[in-house]
């Protein structure tokens, strides 16, 4: 709806979100997080995940339920992983997700969630914009 007078400015700074943690799960600081039905979980070899961006303090709830604890997570920014099989060729394609520090540019034979663009291969690592 239009606005027929001055409202409070709503906005957000930064791109630190905090999200709840899948039960079960331990997140290390620097791993590529993924969402499992909104929760985070560290990267691994599974489809139907969605990126989120890269956890910035390691959170354990291995001993809990679903949402019991939350981890900041860092979106917006392109990240160096490790590759599997990626060279200068791939540059450009769609890199999945191997675990929470190895991405790939294939998925896998259908087994890997999509985690971005790989942007460059340098200094030993897949640079993927999330």
């Amino acid at each position: 709806m239009a606005l027929t007078k001055p409202k409070p400015i709503k906005s957000r700074s930064g791109n630190i979100y905090m999200r709840k943690l899948k039960a079960g799960t331990k997140i290390y600081t620097g791993a590529l997080v993924l969402l499992d039905g909104g929760f985070a979980v560290a990267g691994k070899t599974a489809t139907g995940l969605i990126a989120d961006g890269v956890a910035r303090d390691m959170v354990d709830n291995t001993n809990g339920a679903d949402g019991d604890v939350s981890v900041p997570v860092e979106h917006g920014m392109i990240w160096g992983f490790l590759g599997s099989g990626v060279t200068e060729a791939d540059i450009g394609k769609d890199a999945y997700v191997i675990d929470d520090d190895t991405v790939a540019a294939d998925n896998g034979g259908a087994t890997r969630s999509q985690a971005g663009k790989i942007i460059d291969v340098a200094k030993g690592l897949v640079w993927v914009k999330l």
